[in-house]
C-alpha cells in the first residue's frame, strides 16, 4: 500500500501535533492526557483549516490494540453489575430522552428549526442521526454532523478534567508486560475480529470486534497477556488525532456561528446525564464517573476509549454503550417518519 507524498505530510503533522498535545495535557497531570490533548490540538489546528490526515491504516491497528486493552481489563465478576437489568435499561432510556429532551428545548431557544434541533439533540449517534436526517425535508444536515462532532471532541476534553476536579479515585494501571509470544496471538486475534465485526457490519466495529475477541480469550483462559503501556499510548495520540480530524470540513465562519447554541446543547445535554448516572450509579453499587461514561451522550468507541484511558471499568462502559446504540437504533427510525410529517405540514 502506497500513499501519496501530500497524505504522508498531513499525516505525519496530524501525529506531530497530537504528540506534543497529549506529552503537555499528561504533564500537566490531565486525566486520559494523550487521548484529550491529541484531540484538542488536532481540533484546533483543523479548525483554522491546516490540511491533516490520519489514515485508516493507522487507525485500524489503533482500534486493535485499543480493544485488546478493553478486553483484557474486564473483571470476572462484570455481569454482577447488572444484578439490576431493569434498572439499567430504564437509565438508558431515560439518558436517551433527557438529553435529547435538554438539547432540543436549548436549540430550539436559539432559534433552530424543529428538524436540525431534533436531530442535532440525539446523544452520541453521529451516523445514525445523519443518515435519517438526510431523508427529512427542512434538515441541515451539515450542522447536524456539526454539533454530533463538536459534543464528542467536548466529552473527550471536558470528561478527564471533571474527573480530575472532582477527585474521583483513578486506580493505578496494571503493572507493564513484556512484549511476547501471547501478546502477538492476541492482538492478532483481536485484528481478525475487527475484520469479522466490520464484514457483520457491526456497531463501532473497529473497536468492538476487537474488544469481544480479547474478552473471549481472556474470558476463557486461554490468554492472560495485558496490553502494555508503550502500545496504548501511541493508540491513544491516533486516535485523539482521529477525532480532532473531524472539524477539517467545518470552516471557522461557521462554527462561530452555531458554537454557542451547539456548546449550550451539548452542556445540557451533559448536566442531565450526570442526574441520570448519578441515580443509576446509587442503585447499581459503582463509581458515579463510571456509570457517566456509560450512560454519556457519545459514541460507543470513544466513550469506552476515555474510559480505558481513566483507568476505570471499560467493559461496564462498552456493553452499556452497545444496549444504548441499540435502543437508539430501534428509537431513531420510528421518530424519523413523525419529525418528515411534520415538517411537511
Amino acid at each position: 500500500m502506497t500513499f501519496p507524498q501530500k497524505t504522508v505530510a498531513r499525516t505525519a503533522l496530524a501525529l506531530l501535533l497530537a504528540g506534543c498535545g497529549g506529552a503537555l495535557a499528561t504533564a500537566a497531570g490531565v486525566s486520559a492526557g494523550w487521548l484529550c490533548g491529541a484531540a484538542l490540538f488536532v481540533a484546533v489546528a483543523a479548525i483554522r483549516q491546516v490540511p491533516l490526515a490520519v489514515p485508516p491504516a493507522l487507525v485500524m491497528p489503533a482500534y486493535v490494540v485499543l480493544g485488546a486493552g478493553m478486553g483484557s481489563a474486564v473483571r470476572p465478576d462484570l455481569l454482577l453489575d447488572f444484578g439490576h437489568p431493569a434498572v439499567s435499561a430504564t437509565a438508558i432510556l431515560l439518558a436517551i430522552l433527557a438529553t435529547t429532551a435538554a438539547g432540543y428545548v436549548v436549540l430550539r431557544l436559539c432559534g433552530w428549526g424543529a428538524e436540525t434541533a431534533f436531530f442535532s439533540a440525539v446523544p452520541g449517534a453521529l451516523v445514525q442521526s445523519v443518515a435519517l436526517a438526510e431523508a427529512v425535508p427542512g434538515v441541515n444536515v451539515p450542522v447536524v454532523a456539526m454539533v454530533q462532532t463538536l459534543r464528542l471532541i467536548v466529552l473527550v476534553t471536558v470528561v478527564p478534567l471533571i474527573i480530575g476536579s472532582v477527585g474521583a479515585p483513578v486506580p493505578v494501571p496494571v503493572a507493564e508486560v513484556p512484549f511476547d509470544l501471547p501478546l502477538f496471538l492476541l492482538l492478532a486475534t483481536c485484528a481478525i475480529g475487527q475484520f469479522l465485526a466490520h464484514r457483520l457490519r457491526l456497531p463501532a466495529a473497529l473497536l468492538i470486534g476487537p474488544f469481544f475477541a480479547s474478552l473471549l480469550l481472556h474470558g476463557s483462559g486461554l490468554n492472560a497477556a495485558h496490553v502494555p503501556q508503550p502500545l496504548l499510548i501511541p493508540a491513544y495520540v491516533v486516535i485523539g488525532a482521529h477525532i480532532g480530524t473531524r472539524f477539517g470540513r467545518t470552516s471557522p465562519d461557521v462554527l462561530l456561528r452555531l458554537i454557542l447554541p451547539a456548546l449550550a446543547s451539548t452542556g445540557s445535554g451533559i448536566v442531565v446525564a450526570l442526574g441520570v448516572a448519578w441515580g443509576a450509579a446509587a442503585v447499581l453499587s459503582v463509581p458515579p464517573m463510571l456509570a457517566f461514561l456509560a450512560f454519556a451522550p457519545g459514541g460507543i468507541d470513544a466513550m469506552s476509549i476515555l474510559a480505558l484511558a481513566l483507568h476505570l471499568d471499560a467493559g461496564f462502559v462498552v456493553l452499556l454503550q452497545v444496549a444504548r446504540f441499540l435502543l437508539l437504533t430501534v428509537l431513531l427510525p420510528f421518530c424519523a417518519p413523525r419529525m418528515q410529517g411534520g415538517a411537511e405540514e
